[in-house]
C-alpha cells in the first residue's frame, strides 16, 4: 500500500503487455521500458488518501530502506556497526570485504556466491589497529584535541 501511487492520487496505465512465448502459445507478462509506456501518469485528487507531502516523505524513506536512495548510503539509514564498513576491497575481485562473523573480515564474493577464490579472513581487531592505529594516536591525541576545541571557541 505505501508504496501504490494511486493512494497519492496518481495514475498509471499501459506500463506492461503481454508477449507470446515461442511456440509454446504461452503468454507472460513484460513490462515496457519508459520510452515505449504509451499512456502516461494522470493526476486523480479525487482518489487520494494521502497528503502529498506525507506520501513524499513515505517514498524518501522506503528508498533509504532499499538502498536506492543515491544520497543515502547505508540502507538502514543508521551508523555503520564496524568501523571499516564498506572501506576494504578484495584485492582478487574487488568485492567489499564484509563482516564474516563477529569478529572476522572477509571477502563478500567468497561468502555470497563463491565468486572470489580469496579466502583470507583477517580479525577486526587486527584491521582496525593497523589502519586506523595512526589516526587514533595522532589525529585524535589529547593535545590535539585541545588545541582544536581553542581554535573552535575562538571561531
Amino acid at each position: 500500500m505505501l508504496a501504490n501511487p494511486i493512494y497519492a492520487g496518481t495514475l498509471y496505465w499501459n506500463r506492461t503487455q503481454w508477449v507470446k512465448v515461442d511456440d509454446t502459445g504461452k503468454r507472460i507478462r513484460k513490462y515496457r521500458t519508459k520510452d515505449d509506456i504509451r499512456g502516461t501518469a494522470g493526476n486523480a485528487p479525487h482518489l487520494a488518501i494521502v497528503k502529498p507531502a506525507t506520501w513524499k516523505l513515505v517514498q524518501l524513506h522506503l528508498s533509504v530502506k532499499k538502498g536506492t536512495n543515491p544520497n543515502v548510503k547505508l540502507k538502514s539509514g543508521g551508523r555503520t556497526v564496524y568501523m571499516l564498513s564498506g572501506l576494504l576491497r578484495c584485492s582478487e575481485c574487488g568485492a567489499h570485504f564484509v563482516m564474516d562473523n563477529a569478529t572476522h573480515y572477509a571477502c563478500g564474493s567468497v561468502n555470497d556466491g563463491k565468486a572470489c577464490t580469496n579466502e583470507i579472513r583477517v580479525p577486526r581487531d587486527v584491521c582496525e589497529r593497523v589502519i586506523l592505529g595512526d589516526i587514533t594516536n595522532e589525529v585524535l591525541a589529547p593535545e590535539v584535541i585541545d588545541k582544536m576545541a581553542k581554535e573552535s571557541r575562538q571561531y
